[in-house]
Parts: C-alpha cells; structure tokens; sequence
C-alpha cells in the first residue's frame, strides 16, 4: 500500500505493486479514499460519465456501483458511500461487483463495531 495523499482533507491509499505506483493500471490493483471534499475535485476515479447502481451497504448505508470499463484493459470497479460529511470510494482493479461490495462493507464494519 502507498499513500497517495494524505490530509486534514483525505487520504487515497494505492494499492500498488511496485513501491513508486501513482495508481496507474500497470501497477496498480486499486485504490481506498477517503474525502471531505466534493467528489468532482477527486482527480482520481472519474465517474461522472458512468451510470451507477444504487447497492446496499452493511449498517443501512447506501452507496453507488460503477462497473469496470473495458478495451484495451479494464479499469477499476468503483463503490463510493457517504457518511456525514466524508465520501469514501473503494476501487479495484476490474473487480467484480460483489468483491467491492465486500470490501466497502469491510471498511464499514470497521469504523461501526
């Protein structure tokens, strides 16, 4: 894990294979976010031209699915939740909807015992 960013703000965790990765595909097997700040001034995940899913998530929180796209390669599953004022966004490397349901409700979990 690499830590992308982190502030009073936010944190984007990588997780990545090479001790460098930035987040990019070649190294990368997704990312953990955390943020206060709107989810449009996120240059990480860009999900506003993707539809999402609407998921339920452990401790009746609500959260968006966007699946992977794929061409060449296939990006990162996304799920991004709110509670309170943080956003949170989980990603993994064209993951499966369930994996990162799994995980969003692992973090979840954690923060809620």
């Amino acid at each position: 894990m690499i830590i992308n960013s982190a502030d009073e703000m936010g944190y984007i965790v990588v997780l990545g294979a090479t001790p460098n990765c930035e987040g990019q595909h070649a190294c990368s097997y997704g990312a953990l976010i955390g943020t206060a700040r709107p989810l449009k001034d996120l240059n990480f995940y860009s999900t506003s031209e993707q539809k999402a899913a609407l998921v339920s998530l452990h401790h009746n929180v609500k959260g968006s699915f966007y699946a992977p796209r794929c061409g060449a390669y296939c990006s990162d599953s996304v799920v991004v939740w709110a509670e309170g004022k943080f956003h949170y966004i989980i990603g993994l490397k064209a993951g499966s909807q369930r994996d990162v349901i799994r995980a969003a409700n692992s973090a979840i979990d954690a923060a809620n015992p």
